[in-house]
């Protein structure tokens, strides 16, 4: 005589539950991540950004601390705020050159489709060196 047979989730249970866990954890990691990529590709593409890396990247004094290229890291922190023609940023951009990092800082008000910035400085790590960027961006 045979035994009867149990169900599917009381033989497959033990496997299923952690599977099912670890899933819809990768599942809501994903989409934290997709998020941040997203935020982080909008602040890159914006002209505030453009603008302080290009300048960051000509700079003389730049070049001569940090080296070439000058390339900016993968992080970025602050906010950018922008309503068609207006808009405010705030932005602390990392870089680095063969010989050191610094962190560019470009804070600023967009008028009529043009951003005016109020600071656009590289903070030289290890240093303390100050370097203003506002002269060469204007």
């Amino acid at each position: 005589m045979n035994a009867p047979r149990s169900s599917w989730w009381s033989r497959n249970w033990k496997w299923f539950v952690p599977c099912g866990c670890f899933g819809l954890i990768g599942f809501v990691l994903v989409g934290i991540g997709s998020i941040f990529m997203l935020v982080t590709t909008a602040m890159r593409s914006s002209d505030a950004y453009q603008d302080a890396l290009a300048t960051a990247q000509s700079n003389p004094e730049m070049i001569a601390t940090l080296g070439e290229p000058i390339e900016a890291e993968w992080f970025i922190s602050g906010n950018i705020n922008v309503n068609d023609d207006s808009g405010d940023v705030d932005l602390k951009i990392p870089v680095h050159g063969p010989n050191g990092k610094a962190t560019v800082r470009v804070t600023g008000i967009k008028v009529a489709g043009t951003w005016e910035y109020s600071v656009m400085q590289a903070n030289i790590h290890g240093s303390g060196q100050v370097i203003n960027l506002l002269d060469e961006a204007d």
